[in-house]
């Protein structure tokens, strides 16, 4: 059983998991949640397990002390202030989707953190995403149902999403207030991303795996990237924006690339 850490420093208060023993460090940063990413802890350790004999995996949410308006810059530089306090370096970073947003920050101001890169399902920019904002509406009208069953709708394919109705009844029967909050903070961030411009100078060896099915963030986004020796694009298709969790070939691909040159 993995257990829930919490690191402190200056304001920040972060919760992580930690699993594997090896030499390397994986870290992982994963996308937006409508509840708590951490309690399915054990599954997440089940679904790396791949990863545990070359890397030691460290998994971490974003601070708990969430108020007002939160942008991918600071979540960015409250990752970094963590990755230091715990004297993580040289990284090897995977993220999904919210998650790649915050690594790419990262990797344009504290490149030398980092080794390789992995972005999961990810846009370079996210300013007026009509998914986003009718996921934002939802919320704030306290439609919890609507925001669960569209939230799930939009994330993974039409057959997973049928056979997904239960799991999204009980997740929507156990959001509470605070959740809810966190989730619009979160989700407002995304209006204020653009690295369109940016992405082009990224000196961190990169590799992007998108979707053609994803219909949270167009595929095609990716081809305003120049040619770029240090960044890779592999779409793939039939997976939706939830490939990283349903794509049986998704982490063999990820450790592949982490582990060889």
């Amino acid at each position: 059983m993995v257990n829930i850490n919490t690191c402190i420093v200056d304001d920040i208060q972060m919760d992580y998991i930690k699993f594997g023993n090896g030499k390397k460090i994986m870290v992982i940063l994963p996308g937006l949640s409508i509840d708590y990413v951490l309690k399915y802890k054990d599954l997440i350790e089940n679904a790396y397990s791949i990863f545990k004999d070359d890397f030691t995996v460290y998994l971490f949410d974003k601070k708990k002390n969430i108020n007002g308006k939160y942008s991918i810059d600071s979540m960015a530089e409250d990752i970094y202030k963590v990755l230091m306090k715990l004297n993580l370096n040289n990284i090897y970073l995977f993220s999904t989707s919210l998650g790649t947003m915050i690594s790419v920050k990262l990797a344009l101001k504290h490149g030398e953190t980092i080794n390789k890169m992995a972005l999961g399902s990810t846009t370079l920019n996210g300013i007026g995403n009509s998914i986003i904002n009718k996921w934002i509406n939802y919320a704030k009208d306290n439609k919890i149902n609507d925001l669960c069953d569209s939230f799930f709708k939009d994330v993974y394919p039409l057959k997973i999403y049928e056979n997904s109705k239960e799991i999204i009844k009980n997740l929507a029967n156990s959001i509470n207030e605070n959740d809810i909050n966190r989730f619009i903070i979160l989700a407002n961030s995304i209006n204020d991303y653009n690295v369109e411009k940016e992405i082009n100078n990224l000196k961190v060896k990169t590799l992007i795996i998108n979707d053609k099915t994803d219909v949270l963030f167009d595929y095609k986004d990716l081809l305003k990237i120049k040619y770029n020796d240090n960044i890779k694009v592999n779409i793939i298709d039939g997976y939706g924006h939830a490939a990283y969790d349903i794509y049986e070939d998704y982490r063999k691909i990820l450790l592949n690339y982490f582990i060889n040159n």
